[in-house]
């Protein structure tokens, strides 16, 4: 009977903060337009526009990258074009860093890091 009266008051505190934070929510692009624009703007304001810019490029990347990858791994061409780059750069790169990678590993690691790198 405790746990019952616990899940509504949970339900209850879920949806006040809710019915709290959408009106934030929506009001977000406006703000970071003003955020944008203001020359004063406070240190609060130039966080909150941060930490949005981060979350949508978070997003971004993540998204280019979930999408790409699956079409990437198909290609020999670019499994081609990193054995090259292996052979002129990467073991060099490779020696420097420390790092014992084979050519087989180095590739894998590019065609798996491709999606990303293309989008920065």
């Amino acid at each position: 009977l405790e746990i019952i009266k616990n899940i509504g008051v949970t339900k209850e505190i879920t949806m006040k903060a809710a019915s709290e934070i959408l009106p934030t929510l929506l009001s977000l692009p406006t703000t970071l337009h003003e955020t944008i624009f203001n020359p004063h703007a406070t240190s609060h304001e130039l966080l909150v526009l941060i930490s949005a810019l981060s979350l949508f490029w978070t997003l971004i990347f993540q998204i280019l990258h979930k999408t790409l990858t699956p079409y990437i791994q198909r290609q020999s061409w670019l499994k081609e074009a990193m054995g090259r780059e292996y052979d002129r750069v990467g073991v060099l790169m490779c020696r420097a860093l420390s790092v014992n990678w084979t050519r087989d590993r180095y590739i894998e690691i590019m065609v798996r890091d491709w999606p990303k790198m293309q989008g920065i």
